[in-house]
Formats: C-alpha cells, sequence, structure tokens
C-alpha cells in the first residue's frame, strides 16, 4: 500500500496581537518621522541637506525595511510532520529547518526555556541547544537529534506533534 502525501501533522502559528501591534507602531512612528523630515526638507530652509539628508533618508528606509523583515518572519510560523521528516519554517520569507525521521532520536512535549533551549540561535544558549520558537507562545517539543544536540520547536498543540514523532519513530 502507497503511504499517503498528505501530512500527519500541520500547525500554522501566529504571534500574538501585541506582537502586531508592536511592529506596527514601530513601523507608524519610523515612518512618520522620516515623511515628517522630508516634507521639512522641501522648504527654502530645509531641516537636512546634502551629506546629512542622504545618511538619514538611507538610515530611515533601512531601518523600515529591517521593521518590515521582522514583521514578515517573526510573526508566522509553520510545522509539517509528513513522511519525509519534520518541516519548520519561520516566516514568509524566513528560515527553514528539516529533519528526516532518522535524524531525530526521541521528543517530548515541554515549556520553551531561554536558559535552556536559548532564542532563534541564541549564542547564549547551552552548546548543542537550539530553537525555533515564536514569540508569545512558550509551550512546545523538544527533539533530541541523532548527533547529540537538543532543539525546541514551538507549538501550541506539542502533545499532538509528540504522539506523531513518536509514531513515526516507531515505525
Amino acid at each position: 500500500m502507497m503511504e499517503t502525501k498528505q501530512p500527519s501533522f500541520e500547525e500554522h502559528l501566529r504571534a500574538p496581537g501585541w506582537m502586531f501591534a508592536l511592529l506596527g507602531l514601530m513601523l507608524g512612528v519610523w515612518s512618520g518621522a522620516l515623511t515628517a523630515v522630508a516634507i521639512f526638507s522641501l522648504r527654502s530652509d530645509p531641516l537636512l541637506s546634502g551629506a546629512e539628508a542622504f545618511i538619514f533618508f538611507v538610515s530611515f528606509a533601512a531601518g523600515m525595511a529591517i521593521i518590515v523583515y521582522v514583521m514578515l518572519n517573526s510573526t508566522l510560523m509553520s510545522i509539517i510532520a509528513d513522511a519525509h521528516g519534520l518541516h519548520v519554517r519561520l516566516g514568509i520569507l524566513g528560515a527553514g529547518r528539516n529533519w528526516a525521521w532518522k535524524d531525530i532520536t526521541s521528543s517530548r512535549a515541554t515549556a520553551h526555556s531561554t536558559a535552556r533551549h536559548g532564542g532563534r540561535g541564541s549564542i547564549f544558549a547551552p552548546s548543542g541547544r537550539r530553537s525555533w520558537s515564536m514569540f508569545g507562545i512558550g509551550d512546545g517539543v523538544e527533539l533530541e537529534i541523532a548527533d547529540g544536540s537538543w532543539c525546541f520547536v514551538s507549538s501550541q498543540r506539542g502533545e499532538d506533534l509528540t504522539d506523531v514523532i513518536a509514531e513515526r519513530l516507531s515505525n
């Protein structure tokens, strides 16, 4: 019998509303300041001119691009477990991580701990530990990888994901 191509587990996480509000507020203040300086610069006596104006507008445009990038890559996360393995992707443009089933040795549902798991590749995480975490979601699954490292994956359905992983590992 052929194995189904449908995922056996699929979860799409969104950051909490306060995260969207904070990033939206930052983007609004940043773009408002940029617009205000641009409008005042149209006067006969501009606030900034020459190299100062160039540096200001380039740095503010870069700041807006960074805020939009963070908004697109820190507010969405998808987790899919299928016949090939476990797949995690952060954001629209964000990084992804795939583990084949043979690379996972165990899993358990647990709460996220920055001291234990770090945060998104934090240099302060203990050696051999990484985190694929979503802001505002404190629960998830801790994976033990065959190379001896550990990884935390945020999930609001950690018990269900652990059951799917256990089922796949027993096959």
